[in-house]
């Protein structure tokens, strides 16, 4: 992966484990035309955190300073990220 796609993880590679959605449909459907918008940091959160559980991420990194309304964003992204992607993985299952 290149210094690039760390720093901005939209712009990474793609990679999907078998039978499962990619993290940019999932996040596609997530943020559809008539949603609420949402901040760009919440937005990133929500697509770190998907990619992280299909496994194209490694590991989580909040790219915001701690304790800033950017990271808080981040996070609360995330955390609709990581919810998606077990409903995906619910749904799968069935």
């Amino acid at each position: 992966m290149t210094r690039q796609n760390q720093q901005n993880p939209v712009s990474g590679a793609k990679r999907t484990m078998s039978g499962r959605g990619d993290a940019r449909t999932l996040f596609a459907r997530a943020f559809h035309a008539t949603r609420t918008p949402r901040s760009s940091a919440y937005r990133e959160g929500v697509l770190v955190a998907l990619r992280f559980r299909l496994g194209e991420l490694p590991a989580i990194r909040c790219p915001f300073a701690a304790g800033t309304a950017e990271a808080d964003a981040f996070h609360a992204g995330a955390d609709e990220g990581h919810a998606i992607a077990r409903r995906e993985l619910k749904e799968k299952a069935r």
